[in-house]
């Protein structure tokens, strides 16, 4: 087990290979409310009761970290200020829908956040493995060759590359929303009730990939942190440079966003929240 992974087991109620017996010790407090565990069960289905349970859950440390933001409890993320969240949400993309693990909207229901999170995924070797029907795609050619070119699918020393797979679906879905159709479809399926009720009143759509950055001190984490945050930074300059691409793409850190929204956090929950997530996951990860 890498050692970070160690870490994070220390004192808490987990087996040796870093599970919890649920996934309420591993979020604020032990507490989810109605409202978001029904979002969980209707995205992932089993979620909470397999990969919740685990003390790097990518979804747990996303909820840890947006689940209080409200229009009275709003977070600030790049300037814009976020007043309600939405976990695992479902886009249209070709037969199947793709799951973004955080929306984020602001108080004029114009502009919409997607996050996709990562807590330690690029520890695994997981390759690119783009199924044939996004190859079938008008327009999407050139894109997905580019992209193939610093993915190769057959690459023996390849790291985690599905975060790769992972952004063209994502990307295919937020480009699909542009469609008044898919977009009915994307409010209906999640329940969102955003008051959005045209893709015309969102003026703003942005996507982001949100990643964890371990400390230095885990030196093999770091690099491997590294290596898929430079992979991901080539598929983001493919995607921009793209004629066929227009939703803006992000990359951020865990440790960039507690910098920036510091601040907003230690106000919840008379700042027990700002003390959980700094001992929960902040005293493992790189600050700058």
């Amino acid at each position: 087990m890498a050692k970070i992974k160690e870490a994070l087991r220390g004192g808490l109620p987990c087996n040796t290979i870093g599970y919890l017996n649920s996934y309420q010790d591993n979020i604020f407090q032990g507490y989810m409310p109605e409202r978001f565990r029904n979002m969980f069960i209707n995205g992932s289905g089993s979620e909470l009761h397999s990969k919740a349970e685990a003390v790097h859950s990518s979804s747990m440390l996303a909820y840890n970290f947006f689940h209080w933001v409200t229009s009275k409890s709003p977070i600030t993320i790049k300037g814009v200020e976020y007043t309600d969240v939405f976990f695992e949400v479902k886009m249209k993309a070709i037969t199947l829908d793709a799951n973004m693990d955080i929306l984020l909207i602001d108080k004029s229901r114009t502009r919409l956040l997607f996050i996709e999170s990562k807590f330690l995924e690029y520890l695994e070797v997981k390759k690119y493995n783009l199924g044939v029907t996004y190859r079938k795609q008008n327009g999407w050619d050139s894109f997905l060759n580019k992209v193939d070119e610093i993915v190769p699918e057959k690459n023996e020393k390849r790291d985690y590359q599905e975060g790769i797979k992972q952004g063209v679906t994502h990307l295919f879905a937020l480009e699909k929303l542009k469609n008044e159709k898919a977009f009915k479809h994307f409010n209906i399926i999640n329940g969102l009730n955003m008051n959005i009720k045209s893709i015309q009143d969102a003026n703003e759509i942005r996507f982001m990939n949100l990643l964890f950055e371990p400390d230095e001190k885990f030196p093999d984490e770091h690099t491997k942190f590294e290596n898929y945050k430079k992979l991901y930074d080539g598929f983001r300059g493919i995607a921009q440079n793209s004629d066929i691409i227009d939703v803006p793409i992000e990359i951020l850190t865990y440790s960039e966003l507690w910098q920036e929204a510091e601040e907003d956090i230690k106000k919840v929950n008379k700042g027990h929240l700002h003390q959980y997530l700094l001992d929960r996951y902040m005293r493992f990860a790189e600050m700058k």
